[in-house]
């Protein structure tokens, strides 16, 4: 402020302006990713790998100075490949408030995090396949149908469990298995993590028991009878022919 001798007054203004033009991170974090190198301030680039099933991450960060704004935080997606997350650092004298302030020189920093997310496996396989506690017999992950050894009538059930080669994959068709006299078929599908299947086929034989007729018929020229009538439950029966009678024709259907 001058004061003239006649008491004139003029007053002259100058505007400081002390800005804070830090624009660094105190923190950077992804969930379910881990960073490499370890976070540091003045470490801005990063790499990360992570599997197939982590989808998205949560961007965190905090700015060393609480005057600086940041923009890339929050939720992102994650594709099949390389990924990549900015955080930008934008320091207090970057705003437009200041924008005009001369000497004043803006600089923003960047955080850069490259995240490679792995492609879903096609692995498809079993590494193992059992039937009743036991390996099949000649297991080989590239043979896809076995025929085990027929077992007895008295086996009502099989019990199968498989294992797959790849944690990812998933199995269906095991468990325990009613058998029904004669021929079965199982099969098991492997699904890989891609989508892809295998199927699996396991067959086996449950040999009878079933040792009655469901028909029996006697036949003669002239014809005779049975005595008595077929029933399955019977097994003897007597069938009586006139006396030139030299043959009889026995047929019998098994059950």
């Amino acid at each position: 402020i001058v004061t003239a001798e006649s008491g004139n007054v003029k007053t002259y203004t100058v505007k400081l302006y002390r800005l804070d033009n830090t624009n660094t991170l105190s923190s950077l974090a992804l969930s379910n990713v881990t960073l490499t190198p370890t976070f540091a301030s003045g470490t801005t680039s990063y790499t990360a790998s992570v599997p197939y099933t982590t989808s998205s991450t949560n961007v965190s960060a905090t700015a060393s100075s609480s005057k600086a704004t940041l923009s890339g935080t929050g939720s992102k997606s994650l594709a099949v490949g390389s990924n990549t997350v900015n955080v930008v650092v934008s320091p207090e004298n970057c705003k437009s408030d200041y924008s005009s302030v001369p000497g004043n020189t803006c600089q923003t920093k960047t955080y850069t995090v490259t995240v490679t997310r792995a492609a879903a496996s096609t692995n498809n396989y079993l590494s193992d396949l059992k039937v009743d506690g036991a390996t099949v017999t000649g297991f080989n992950k590239n043979t896809l149908e076995y025929t085990l050894t027929p077992v007895a009538a008295t086996k009502s059930s099989i019990a199968i469990a498989a294992t797959a080669e790849d944690t990812t994959a998933t199995i269906t068709g095991t468990g325990t298995k009613t058998l029904s006299t004669g021929n079965n078929s199982y099969n098991i599908v492997v699904k890989a993590q891609s989508g892809a299947e295998r199927t699996y086929k396991i067959n086996v034989k449950r040999l009878s028991n079933d040792a009655l007729l469901k028909s029996l018929s006697v036949t003669s020229n002239p014809s005779g009878s049975l005595v008595p009538s077929f029933a399955s439950g019977t097994v003897e029966y007597t069938y009586t022919v006139g006396p030139h009678v030299t043959a009889v024709t026995i047929t019998g259907t098994a059950n």
